[in-house]
């Protein structure tokens, strides 16, 4: 089984911002959306409700969450 992790890190090594992405990048976001269709996605759960309809179209997305 192959493994692929996808991360974009800004200079800071910050992954986001104000529990959004760092910046807007169509064509990142197109690229993201080629490779990661019919696959697995893990999140977190503020990025997981983030999304517009909660979760990846034509992805299995995985969560990841705790409880204190």
């Amino acid at each position: 089984m192959e493994t692929a992790i996808i991360v974009a890190i800004a200079n800071n090594n910050a992954i986001g911002k104000d529990n959004g992405l760092l910046c807007h990048l169509p064509d990142d976001l197109k690229h993201f959306k080629a490779i990661t269709l019919g696959h697995t996605v893990v999140m977190g759960r503020n990025t997981f409700f983030s999304l517009p309809n909660g979760a990846l179209p034509k992805r299995r997305n995985i969560v990841l969450t705790f409880d204190d």
